[in-house]
C-alpha cells in the first residue's frame, strides 16, 4: 500500500495516457516538491472527483518535471493505475 498526497484537479484521465499538467497553487508546489523527492512516494493519488472515503482515484507517475525557482512545475503525468482512497 502506498501513501501519497491526492490532487483534485477534477478532469478526465485513462490508464497510460499522460496529460500535462502545470502545478501553481502551493499545496500542489508542495504535491511536487514531495513526490520528487529522493525520499519521496514517486507517485500520487490523482482524483477526478472531489476525494472522499471509498472512492476510486488513479495512482500516477511525475515524468519530465520542468520546475521552476518559484516551485510552479510543468509536469507530465501518466496514470499507472486505479486505487481506492482510505482517507482524504
Amino acid at each position: 500500500m502506498t501513501e501519497s498526497p491526492p490532487f483534485y484537479p477534477g478532469g478526465r484521465v485513462q490508464i497510460a495516457q499522460p496529460v500535462g499538467i502545470h502545478f501553481f497553487e502551493p499545496r500542489y508546489r508542495w504535491l511536487v516538491q514531495r513526490t520528487t523527492a529522493p525520499a519521496g512516494p514517486g507517485m500520487f493519488c490523482y482524483c477526478t472527483q472531489v476525494p472522499e472515503v471509498g472512492d476510486v482515484a488513479f495512482l500516477c507517475q511525475m515524468h519530465n518535471c520542468q520546475i521552476a525557482p518559484d516551485g510552479r512545475a510543468n509536469v507530465n503525468v501518466k496514470p499507472v493505475s486505479r486505487c481506492r482512497l482510505l482517507s482524504t
